[in-house]
């Protein structure tokens, strides 16, 4: 049987960029992706770039977002749920 690794970002899915290093150091396993912005709404997300704990990120699109942690958090847990 193949073993299977959960990625999760604070962003959308893929991040190509950011499991390809989880690819070649487990070649055979499954990487099974989650993306905490994957079913958000990206021209509505609020601007975090004043808040207490901001969490900067790059979309599929390659903008980069400044979200604050507490917005992201429940949809984090929701990714990986």
């Amino acid at each position: 049987m193949k073993h299977r690794i959960g990625a999760l970002t604070i962003s959308q899915s893929p991040r190509r960029d950011l499991l390809a290093p989880l690819h070649v150091a487990f070649p055979d396993c499954d990487i099974i992706e989650s993306g905490a912005l994957d079913f958000t709404d990206i021209n509505n997300l609020p601007d975090g770039t004043d808040s207490y704990y901001p969490l900067t990120t790059t979309l599929n699109n390659g903008d980069v977002v400044t979200l604050d942690r507490d917005f992201l958090s429940p949809l984090v847990q929701d990714a990986l749920d």
